[in-house]
């Protein structure tokens, strides 16, 4: 097993840990769980990228986004048919929700109006818009379920040629 694919199970495992304490805890606590899970996801998602350019003999020194991939797969030459499944799941799928919730945690926050008296702490919300406002934990257990399997899929793929 190589060191991508070493890290993409560990970052699944983190991202199931993230989950776990996501549907256990309290309202105060459960946004962090939630961005923790989507950051896992994320760092899963860029590893398992590494792991299909490794199987290309393009080696990675940092785990690249899906831009950055294609980008040194075409520099080689390579047609990789893995990047036109993933295109495809990223053109309208999950997949592509969860780049948006990634998005969505760097969405600047928005004040909601100036504080009473002289107070210098000024009252934030962060304003969710349309896609970003709705990963609940099953939405989350769906997306890593889905993952699980997109990884399987491309390492059995990888195991045919």
């Amino acid at each position: 097993m190589s060191d991508w694919s070493a890290n993409t199970n560990k970052r699944l495992h983190f991202a199931r840990i993230q989950l776990n304490a996501w549907e256990s805890a309290g309202h105060q606590e459960a946004p962090a769980f939630r961005e923790g899970f989507i950051l896992q996801l994320q760092l899963a998602w860029r590893s398992l990228l590494a792991e299909i350019l490794e199987s290309y003999r393009v080696s990675c020194e940092v785990a690249p986004s899906f831009t950055e991939a294609l980008s040194l797969i075409r520099e080689k030459g390579e047609v990789a048919s893995e990047f036109t499944q993933l295109e495809a799941l990223l053109d309208n799928s999950w997949l592509k929700q969860l780049e948006v919730y990634w998005q969505g945690l760097f969405i600047p926050y928005q004040y909601e109006g100036l504080p009473q008296g002289d107070g210098l702490i000024q009252l934030v919300t962060q304003e969710e818009e349309g896609e970003n406002a709705s990963l609940t934990v099953d939405g989350g257990k769906d997306c890593l379920k889905r993952f699980k399997e997109l990884v399987g899929h491309f390492r059995n793929f990888n195991l045919e040629w």
